[in-house]
């Protein structure tokens, strides 16, 4: 067996060198009243009344919560391990490191949809792209993933993907799930 992976003590000492931030970890109309409940929290607060000095606070750190709560994830290149992690109060940070050995592609999918509108006549045509480009680290068959980053455009998610496959020693592809021979059994007898 490998004495030094064993004895390795960055095993669990793993330290961040690449945080990737995908944004908040709360609609943005859960922002709204979330603001809206920590405003109203200061000002009962501020009233002095009796009240106002029990919930007032708590409206208050429950919408500093909310609007300070960030999502995304951090890679160690020394131990090779990879976590998504929350973000509260704009410092504190949780998540589980696992090992990114499993993880041998890296993968764009684009999720979400396209939707065309038109008017009365149909001379007039709207294309609304509400897709995002998601790129994933993804285990040799692609049926296991890891989101690493939520890009807005196709050109920077491939860009950002091909810098990721250098810098992880991994091979960027595109997405192609290994179908199983009981699946592609049970595929045929449908048909």
């Amino acid at each position: 067996m490998n004495q030094e992976l064993l004895d390795s003590d960055g095993i669990k000492n793993h330290h961040s060198d690449i945080e990737i931030e995908n944004g908040a970890s709360f609609s943005p109309r859960l922002q709204l009243l979330a603001g809206a409940l920590a405003l109203m929290g200061l000002v009962a607060t501020l009233s002095f009344e009796p009240q106002g000095l029990v919930l007032g606070p708590l409206f208050l750190i429950g919408g500093i919560f909310v609007l300070t709560s960030r999502h995304g994830v951090d890679i160690s290149l020394e131990t090779h391990y990879v976590r998504e992690y929350h973000k509260r109060f704009l410092f504190i940070k949780s998540g589980k490191w696992i090992p990114m050995a499993a993880f041998s592609d890296i993968c764009i999918l684009k999720l979400g949809k396209t939707k065309v509108t038109s008017d009365l006549t149909g001379s007039v045509t709207t294309h609304l792209d509400a897709s995002k480009n998601e790129v994933y680290l993804m285990t040799f068959d692609h049926r296991k993933r890891f989101l690493l980053k939520i890009c807005k455009s196709q050109k920077e998610a491939v860009q950002f993907a091909e810098e990721m496959a250098e810098k992880l020693d991994k091979k960027f592809t595109t997405f192609n799930p290994k179908i199983s021979a009981e699946t592609q059994a049970k595929l045929r007898y449908r048909r």
